[in-house]
């Protein structure tokens, strides 16, 4: 019993001990100075701490990075505003073929021959990607985004824009592929075909997302309507803030003209004092 025990005890332990944390550091204060050298030595449940830079790939390889099928979470410490995967026109920012996650990073200048210029997904896989900035991205498919091959990723809080493609200028879903969007902005892409989502048949399923001011069109193909969505030709036509696909008056200044509270566009008495002469 005492051997059983002890035996437990370590496996216990070194099943622990399995899941490492690396760091990497473009300045050379971390583990790694760049990103793919942690993902080299890293195993299944690992995370990777990406500390504020630019980074950027070497030599023919045709990514960034890429996941290497690890299911690992690749994190940066201060967000997508100052830790940049930069293809430098050059190669794609990330290739993503695992079960991992990509939180916190800005993917731009990437391109790619076929598809995916800022971030390519494969399966079967379910990745999660998110708070990410994906932008001024470029292939021929999925200018931003591309999914395919059974994977299945989910997108939360992640902004898609000032992509080009031939198809899918921000994103290109290719069947038997499946995708979520949740408290994403896909705006501004540009395509000959869907210059925010080219939906080759398959299930997307889009919540509380804004979809706008994308050429030659918001959506190609079908998608699941999650609800809280603001897809409109033009996002914000009077630059108040507002998306015109909620905005109370797009297109018109906001203005109050007689003080009552209610926006003269949508004031049944613009200009006048509400009140009720006969009672």
């Amino acid at each position: 019993m005492r051997n059983l025990i002890t035996c437990l005890s370590v496996c216990v332990l070194s099943g622990a001990a399995l899941a490492d944390t690396w760091t990497v550091d473009d300045d050379g204060k971390a583990d790694f100075d760049n990103i793919q050298s942690a993902i080299d030595v890293a195993s299944d449940g690992d995370e990777i701490l990406v500390y504020p830079g630019i980074y950027t790939g070497t030599g023919a390889n045709s990514n960034v990075i890429q996941y290497l099928n690890k299911n690992i979470a690749i994190e940066s410490t201060n967000g997508a505003a100052v830790t940049i995967i930069d293809g430098e026109n050059l190669r794609r920012a990330v290739q993503c073929f695992a079960s991992g996650s990509l939180n916190g990073f800005t993917l731009t200048n990437g391109y790619h021959t076929g598809r995916g210029g800022g971030l390519s997904v494969g399966g079967p896989n379910s990745p999660t990607i998110s708070n990410c900035l994906i932008e001024f991205n470029s292939s021929p498919d999925g200018g931003g985004v591309s999914v395919r091959n059974q994977s299945t990723p989910s997108f939360l809080n992640c902004t898609i824009v000032n992509n080009t493609a031939n198809q899918g200028g921000g994103v290109y879903i290719v069947s038997p592929g499946v995708a979520a969007f949740m408290g994403c902005s896909i705006q501004d892409n540009t395509a000959d075909y869907g210059g925010g989502i080219f939906n080759d048949a398959t299930t997307i399923t889009i919540s509380g997302s804004t979809v706008c001011s994308n050429t030659p069109d918001q959506l190609n193909g079908s998608y699941q309507d999650g609800g809280g969505n603001c897809v409109s030709e033009i996002c914000d036509s009077d630059s108040d803030g507002v998306y015109d696909c909620i905005d109370q008056c797009p297109g018109v200044d906001d203005i109050d003209s007689d003080g009552d509270g209610v926006m003269d566009c949508i004031d049944q008495c613009p200009g006048e004092d509400d009140i009720d002469r006969d009672g």
